[in-house]
């Protein structure tokens, strides 16, 4: 060996000479501890005492009560291993891969002592290590450096041509290592780790962690030693129902060692939930579904642990659904309830229970009803309207002040019978005489608006986006001038973040790389109005198709949230009007969400400032600030939406006209038993009409009409929005008015009657009312349209009064 300022370096092994010499060099104690591991094949590659020039100082912080005096201290480099003693004493030994080298001391150091000092990091404790010049730092790093890269098979490279800092560099990341953690006082102590690691500590992804004896297990993300991003924790906790310790499994989002971000936890007594979470506790938008004895069902925002803002729970036990607000924890605040009988109630709950002497509304599924002073247990505890209903006559409403409780005794003073005969027939007088069954206009009205709820959900995504107070503030997810760009280049465009990260919490799609280009006033690749048309078809289609998208989630999660709100064992015809009103709030804000990306979709203009309007060339704009306007966004949207809402929402209808279905769908029978030529007969067609059919039988052509017609109308069944719907209903009724030369409505009504007849139509009164709601939100009604729904709607209210008519169905055909 080449001895010079006292450091050894031993760049090939040496021979048994120098290893002998060495080894009977120290003291036996110290000399076995630094073989232990390796007996009998480890050889000396450096050592550096601190009585001569080399190294002037050891500064060690250690877990434990280890402490080294500078002059006492060496400092061995074997080609496995470095060890540190402290006299004979050794304090210190690791093996190669667990040994990082950091270029910095500590920061107490003197500034001129600190370009001399390098600091070397094991997993559990540092040791910093002064050096007399800055030749005797490069040098024993480069030794160090030399023999972690050999020990891990790498290149060692070339000393003179490699700067110090890309040598400690090169050394920073070390692939799959286990170890052991075992120093009392350190945060992972008794834990066992296998994974990649950064300087000493357990960094990057498919780490493995593990403790025995406390009884946890993670798999996951690692960042500088505590669990970051997208994991796996399973882990043991007491509970009040037993006196061991529990299983329990998370997973999801981790930031500094703690459930942040969105994540799924899934407890001992098989509950489960599903949300955000803020250091450890659910705080944010997250589901809840308990499957102990109580079995519910929650659905809402989360703060601190506790239900806090909007949520709906189900009682699956008790057959009760609460929709409204929480505080700590139980309803506070404007709300509605159901009861396990179908009793619908609305008032305003504080602490749990329904605020004593607060206005509420109080409807059975009889009709009766009461509208004022209520208390907790649906107790009446004040003035009030009560309305009774009676099958065979009108409803009675009294006047007065009511206590006792609903569905039990109630009891009335001064009561006074209110006119409501007089209402009657001023409302008659003010509309359209139908016997659609109209909503009930007191529900809605304390409860809470669609407008408020699922807050944190929509300005999740909003945030997502980068809009910030109603106007842009970032470069959008998506933008309409990168598709262009990317299409025109074809190219394939960038894939969104996973879900794990954006839609969890992570960082801001507004400052992704990806979204660095900005969108400009003039979209040059746009060249007519259909270009820009299909262009933001095609755009829209991809971002609902994108399963990672901001606005797809979005749409994913507020259509769950309706159909939790609105199925199952909760359902109910009083719930009609509030899932109307969150069906079309939520088209309505994934309109806007889009709006802010193709800013040239028709809609309300008030929600969002617009963001790089897009517009054609000035010859086929009317002028400078003539923004092109294209097919309303709302179109565009009512496919990806009622596809998973309209089951449920076609369900609420369906119940909203249930005493009605009966005698419709006996009017169908009636008439169905009906040869085609009586049924002509009977509903007065045209005279050319019924001669036609008595002349060529199945052959006629008015028969063909007829029955094609039907099985078009039949097609509805299949159908979900309402655009297709009322286009349905409007190809009929044209296509009929068409073929038969039908000159009015008196010659075309007999054959629309036979149509729907021949079709066994079900709930038509269910379709009017639902296009009614739908067909024209947001844009102008169609006239023709309009005219087709309003034919139809008599067409139902026909049949209707056929059951009226004909209480026997066999009097039907004597009578023809």
């Amino acid at each position: 060996m080449a001895y010079k300022n006292d450091l050894v370096l031993s760049p090939q092994k040496p021979t048994s000479v120098e290893s002998e010499r060495f080894w009977s060099s120290l003291k036996p104690d110290l000399a076995a501890g630094l073989k232990q591991g390796n007996e009998g094949r480890r050889y000396i590659a450096c050592t550096i005492p601190t009585s001569g020039s080399a190294v002037t100082e050891f500064e060690a912080t250690l877990s434990g009560n280890h402490k080294l005096q500078s002059r006492k201290a060496r400092l061995f480099l074997f080609e496995d291993a470095i060890a540190i003693s402290n006299g004979s004493k050794l304090v210190i030994g690791f093996n190669l891969p667990f040994i990082w080298v950091s270029h910095a001391g500590t920061d107490q150091q003197k500034m001129s002592h600190m370009e001399r000092c390098f600091t070397l990091i094991f997993p559990e404790e540092t040791v910093t290590v002064t050096c007399a010049t800055l030749e005797g730092k490069t040098k024993l790093i480069w030794s160090i450096a030399t023999a972690i890269k050999t020990s891990q098979k790498e290149d060692s490279g070339n000393p003179r041509v490699v700067d110090l800092h890309s040598i400690i560099k090169s050394t920073e990341v070390r692939e799959k290592l286990r170890y052991n953690f075992v120093e009392k006082g350190h945060d992972l102590c008794g834990c066992i780790y296998t994974g990649p690691w950064y300087k000493g500590k357990p960094h990057g992804d498919k780490g493995d962690l593990e403790n025995i004896k406390e009884g946890f297990h993670y798999r996951g993300r690692f960042s500088h030693g505590k669990f970051e991003g997208t994991g796996e924790f399973v882990f043991s906790q007491e509970t009040k129902e037993s006196s061991h310790p529990q299983p329990q499994e998370y997973r999801g989002d981790f930031e500094n060692g703690k459930f942040n971000g969105y994540g799924d936890m899934r407890y001992y007594n098989g509950d489960v939930y599903e949300g955000w979470w803020k250091d450890g506790k659910k705080h944010g938008f997250g589901t809840y579904i308990e499957k102990g004895e109580k079995k519910s069902l929650y659905i809402g925002t989360w703060e601190n642990d506790k239900r806090s803002g909007y949520g709906v729970l189900e009682d699956k036990t008790m057959f009760l659904r609460y929709m409204g607000m929480w505080n700590n924890d139980v309803h506070s605040g404007n709300g509605l309830v159901l009861t396990s009988v179908g009793t619908y109630c609305e008032a305003v709950f504080t602490n749990g229970s329904i605020t004593e002497g607060g206005e509420g509304y109080i409807v059975s599924l009889s009709g009766n009803s009461f509208k004022g002073k209520i208390g907790p247990n649906l107790k009446l505890s004040g003035e009030g309207l009560l309305t009774i209903v009676n099958g065979t006559s009108k409803p009675v409403q009294l006047r007065g002040t009511f206590s006792g409780t609903w569905d039990a005794e109630i009891h009335c003073d001064k009561a006074n019978i209110h006119n409501l005969f007089e209402q009657q027939r001023k409302d008659k007088e003010n509309r359209v005489s139908t016997i659609l069954v109209p909503v009930d206009q007191n529900i809605g009205v304390i409860s809470v608006r669609a407008s408020e709820k699922w807050r944190a959900l929509i300005e999740h995504c909003r945030h997502q986006l980068g809009i910030h107070d109603g106007a842009a503030t970032g470069v959008p997810y998506h933008s309409l001038r990168n598709w262009f760009f990317y299409k025109q280049q074809g190219m394939a465009r960038p894939k969104s973040k996973s879900m794990s990260s954006d839609d969890r919490g992570g960082q801001s799609p507004s400052n992704h790389p990806e979204n660095s280009m900005k969108i400009t006033d003039d979209i040059g690749a746009v060249s007519s109005t259909n270009q820009l048309q299909t262009a933001t078809n095609e755009a829209v289609e991809s971002i609902f198709s994108d399963p990672s998208h901001p606005i797809n989630l979005l749409l994913i999660k507020l259509t769950n949230n309706f159909c939790h709100s609105y199925s199952g064992i909760g359902a109910s015809k009083f719930l009609l009007v509030h899932a109307i009103h969150e069906a079309k709030e939520i088209v309505q804000q994934l309109h806007a969400m889009l709006r802010f990306l193709f800013p040239t979709l028709r809609g309300d203009q008030t929600l969002l400032a617009p963001f790089g309007m897009a517009r054609c060339d000035e010859s086929q704009a009317g002028g400078i600030n003539d923004w092109v306007d294209i097919e309303s966004g709302y179109d565009l949207i009512h496919p990806y939406v009622f596809e998973k809402i309209y089951p449920t929402l076609w369900t609420l209808y369906v119940l909203h006209f249930d005493h009605q279905s009966s005698k419709y769908a006996k009017g169908l029978r009636v008439l169905g038993i009906l040869t085609d030529l009586q049924l002509l007969k009977y509903l007065e067609a045209d005279k050319k009409v019924i001669k036609d059919i008595e002349v060529h039988k199945r052959s006629s052509r008015y028969y063909e009409l007829i029955y094609k017609s039907a099985h078009k109308l039949d097609g509805i069944k299949a159908m979900y929005t309402p655009r297709e719907i009322i286009g349905c209903l409007k190809d009929v009724f044209v296509g009929i008015e068409e073929a038969s030369g039908s000159e009015g409505l008196d010659d075309l009504f007999p054959l629309l009657v036979m149509t729907v007849v021949r079709a066994e139509f079900p709930r038509l009164g269910a379709y009017v009312l639902f296009l009614n709601d739908f067909a024209w939100e947001h844009s102008p009604k169609d006239v023709k349209e309009e005219y087709v729904l309003t034919t139809f709607e008599s067409v139902y209210q026909h049949i209707y009064n056929e059951a009226e008519r004909f209480p026997s169905e066999t009097k039907t055909i004597t009578h023809s």
